[in-house]
């Protein structure tokens, strides 16, 4: 007779915690947390699982990981974050929503598509230099063959959107030549991401700092050009 094992992977246990057990946790947890330290220690998980995320990936982080981080049991994690995928999709919905809000203050006062475009590259290239953490989540997001299954840009939506507005609107005002904005996507924001995040797989003689301000005022120079070739209507 072949033997049947119980046994499931340690990804899927994290993401089915039993009813009974997650009701223990919350209990274990709740006599750990200090009057008015949940929101304090939420925003501590979230850090902390942001660089957990980054290093290893959805499929190899644990919440070990993320609890020892912090400095606290895993059942007090469980209170806040039942399984990982809860974590881990409030982890990506704060780094989209923490760009959307810093496009939006940059865009205020920009009026001509132009100004809008490059305003955004310059508003891409300056949060994931400042937060390469969140570079490194996006990266892995789409170098998985399997992407989120009920809706892909759940948490990117709002930035995909913003941009396809800014080319629609210089395509509309003749700035821009006709072009795919999903394709621009790709040469300019896959461009930064890989900036951020590429120098150490390069060797010691070719890495850089990102975040070096020479180095990211030539890239982000750089950027500029090839959207200005991509996108000026010939004789412009």
């Amino acid at each position: 007779m072949v033997a049947v094992s119980n046994a499931f992977p340690p990804s899927f246990q994290e993401n089915t915690v039993p009813l009974k057990t997650r009701q223990k946790s919350a209990l274990s947890a709740s006599r750990d947390r200090r009057p008015g330290s949940g929101e304090a220690t939420k925003a501590a998980l979230l850090k902390a699982a942001e660089k957990v995320f980054a290093e290893y990936g959805f499929s190899t982080a644990r919440l070990d990981h993320v609890a020892d981080a912090v400095g606290i049991r895993r059942a007090s994690l469980l209170y806040h974050f039942p399984t990982k995928q809860e974590l881990y999709d409030q982890v990506e919905a704060d780094i989209f929503r923490e760009l959307e809000a810093y496009a939006e203050q940059k865009l205020r006062d920009c009026k001509t598509p132009w100004e809008q475009l490059l305003t955004l590259i310059d508003v891409w290239l300056e949060f994931w230099t400042g937060r390469p953490t969140g570079a490194r989540i996006i990266l892995r997001i789409t170098a998985d063959i399997t992407p989120r299954i009920n809706d892909p840009i759940q948490f990117a939506g709002p930035i995909i959107l913003h941009f396809e507005r800014i080319i629609r609107s210089g395509i509309e005002q003749g700035e821009f030549i006709e072009c795919n904005a999903s394709d621009l996507i790709c040469l300019l924001g896959g461009s930064i991401l890989q900036y951020v995040c590429i120098a150490p797989h390069l060797g010691p003689v070719r890495s850089y700092h990102p975040d070096d301000p020479a180095r990211m005022a030539a890239f982000r120079a750089m950027v500029h050009r090839a959207a200005r070739a991509l996108l000026t209507p010939p004789g412009k």
